[in-house]
């Protein structure tokens, strides 16, 4: 009753409690207390999600679908020519993996559409699932347009000086930009290139601006010129002919080669030179 009696005192009076409060902190000052070991200073520096994040090699991977995801490079063990592998995503029935390519958390994930619009996606951002998960669906990630479909992907570090992304269509346009036009990533995406209706982008790739322009056709025929036949241009603008095309025949590939390098060619049944 003693006890019941004080307790209701207590919590009827704040200066009681507030004295409570003040000789318990006292208590703990006197017992614990020493002289502070650190320093806390002012830091003028930037701060930025990505010093919160470890760099690391992951492996992205994107299905036909939409759906994307990345794995720790360390997840994968090297194997032998007769080994098997193991499962590297998990796919719904008719779907398949369109992109697999290797990229720091700290990179941006550059997204071309189809329709010319550009996309940015940081690598940290994409679900971390192991092998057997089958990801997110990119939908939720980027704000993609309705009817749009991704046309290339590029992991891109740093927007540098002297560096270029140089995009192609279908019906044999091609555009070459500078690559700091993509510095200021906007949620919504940009405009990369102005696509007439009927046309579509297949391909982005990055250059140094000394490199050599190949492209393919669907019947064989393919075209290779310096790259510096092609002058930049600015983000809205459409593209200059790339190849004067033959009557149903469109682009089904575009690459940007080193001078001597070597060029595998694959066709869709199969066969290769």
């Amino acid at each position: 009753l003693k006890l019941i009696e004080r307790l209701l005192a207590i919590l009827s009076s704040d200066k009681l409690l507030m004295q409570i409060i003040i000789d318990e902190l006292r208590a703990l000052q006197s017992k614990y207390a020493d002289p502070r070991r650190t320093q806390i200073l002012p830091d003028e520096g930037e701060f930025r999600i990505e010093d919160l994040i470890v760099e690391e090699d992951m492996a992205i991977t994107v299905s036909n679908t939409g759906y994307i995801k990345r794995t720790a490079v360390t997840s994968y063990r090297s194997q032998r020519r007769g080994g098997k592998g193991r499962i590297g995503m998990r796919t719904r029935d008719e779907d398949f993996v369109s992109h697999l390519f290797v990229a720091s958390t700290h990179a941006y994930i550059m997204i071309f559409s189809d329709r010319g619009r550009a996309y940015w996606l940081k690598v940290y951002e994409i679900p971390d699932v192991g092998p057997d998960g089958r990801g997110k669906a990119i939908a939720n990630l980027v704000s993609m347009q309705e009817g749009e479909r991704i046309a290339a992907m590029l992991a891109v570090k740093e927007f540098e000086e002297n560096k270029f992304i140089v995009m192609g269509t279908k019906r044999g346009e091609i555009k070459k930009m500078e690559l700091t036009a993509f510095s200021n990533p906007r949620a919504g995406g940009i405009i990369a290139m102005d696509v007439e209706d009927g046309d579509a982008v297949i391909a982005a790739q990055i250059s140094d601006g000394t490199h050599e322009v190949f492209i393919g056709t669907r019947d064989g025929m393919s075209i290779r010129f310096p790259e510096t036949d092609v002058r930049s241009m600015g983000r809205t603008a459409g593209g200059v002919r790339g190849i004067a095309l033959r009557e149903g025949d469109e682009v089904v590939g575009m690459d940007v080669l080193s001078p001597g390098g070597t060029i595998l060619a694959v066709t869709e049944k199969g066969y290769g030179k």
